[in-house]
């Protein structure tokens, strides 16, 4: 067996597509992009939590406010709003919880 059968076989069993893979991902550790892309969803990972941390904090806030309201002697219950509900316009990530 010659070179040129071998390599005709690695063609035939899809070598050339399993070259073209090596190839890309050898490119793209060299250039750094995985380590980029994973830099850049740890951002946006802490970019949300950071909102949501704020979020709780407000809303912490605002039910210690009611919990006031509530023993206030000169505020009637019935004149406290509701507590507002959760909707979002994406019904994968949030679920109307009230």
């Amino acid at each position: 067996m010659d070179a040129a059968d071998i390599a005709s076989l690695i063609a035939a069993a899809g070598g050339g597509g399993i070259l073209l893979e090596l190839t890309k991902r050898g490119v793209g550790a060299l250039s750094g992009a995985g380590r980029k892309r994973r830099d850049e969803v740890d951002r946006a990972w802490k970019r949300t939590d950071k909102e949501a941390q704020r979020r709780r904090l407000i809303e912490e806030h605002a039910s210690h406010l009611r919990r006031i309201l509530f023993g206030a002697p000169c505020v009637d219950a019935a004149d406290i709003p509701p507590w507002p509900t959760y909707s979002s316009t994406d019904t994968n990530t949030l679920k109307e919880t009230q």
